[in-house]
């Protein structure tokens, strides 16, 4: 089994020392896929310190020169590999991009930005929020960048591709249910359209591709994601010798509980036979 770090939100304000700090002993050993904002909105944000709050300005990341000269040395070293996280990471107040504008040419500049920043080339996008728009798809496609998102029909190009592969999702879900048929449809419910992320919820461990884009759904780690929810995804991955990708962000990694529940993962992990620590790229080779 593949398996993956992807880390959101590096951008201006990050600094090494939070990187390395919240990944303690593991820095170095396993590689992180960092999802970068390349100039990030300064707004109330976690990984914003209070006193830019209100500024309301956009600070490019290549302006932070000490994480610039980290983060290029650890690329060269194949600790880190960076990942384009949206623009600006703004809310309108919905997700950039959902509401946002000009979504290409925003990717075309983030993405050169980044490449030219960082002298690597930029594979993958990153959606902030995990949600887009009809047009935040298609301009991913027109940019011919792979995509961590899942295969939902929504805002997805008119096609029955997008229908086959979702039911071929559901089904695979319905089928590695740990539950009645009777609840299965009751969670289908809460996990949707009451978007409760406490429900067990399946994921298919294989890069799936609609409209020529190549895809891969990732298993969030959140304070509230329960823990089992994302060990019970993980034997799955492993028992069809899959892909798995754990979405995080290194600032949660402060907090204390969410810490233990992040080592209490990796340390099941690492003790798995024929684990493979990748980044986030070479899942789509």
């Amino acid at each position: 089994m593949k398996f993956a770090i992807r880390d959101d939100d590096t951008c201006y304000f990050t600094t090494p020392e939070d990187l390395k700090n919240a990944y303690g002993d593991l820095w170095g050993k396993i590689p992180i896929s960092l999802a970068v904002i390349p100039f990030v909105k300064a707004r109330k944000a976690p990984y914003i310190p209070k006193e830019y709050w209100n500024t309301g300005k956009e600070y490019p990341i290549g302006e932070n020169d000490e994480l610039v000269s980290f983060l290029k040395r650890e690329i060269k070293k194949g600790n880190v590999s960076i990942m384009l996280h949206g623009y600006n990471h703004e809310y309108y107040p919905q997700p950039e991009f959902v509401a946002g504008k000009n979504l290409k040419e925003k990717i075309i500049k983030g993405k050169r930005y980044l490449e030219e920043l960082f002298e690597v080339e930029i594979r993958t996008f990153v959606p902030p929020s995990n949600t887009m728009s009809k047009e935040a798809i298609k301009a991913v496609k027109e940019c011919s960048l792979n995509l961590l998102y899942y295969p939902t029909p929504k805002n997805r190009p008119f096609g029955i591709k997008k229908w086959i592969i979702f039911l071929e999702d559901l089904m695979f879900k319905y089928r590695e249910r740990q539950c009645s048929r009777i609840e299965f449809i009751k969670n289908c419910y809460r996990f949707w359209i009451k978007r409760d992320r406490n429900i067990f919820m399946p994921v298919k461990p294989f890069i799936f591709e609609i409209n020529g884009i190549k895809e891969f759904n990732c298993v969030s780690l959140t304070a509230k994601t329960p823990t089992t929810n994302v060990l019970k995804n993980i034997e799955i991955a492993y028992r069809y010798n899959g892909n798995f990708c754990l979405a995080l962000h290194y600032h949660s990694l402060k907090n204390d509980i969410f810490r233990e529940k992040f080592y209490l993962i990796m340390n099941y992990v690492q003790k798995l036979p024929n684990i493979k620590f990748v980044h986030v790229d070479n899942f789509f080779d």
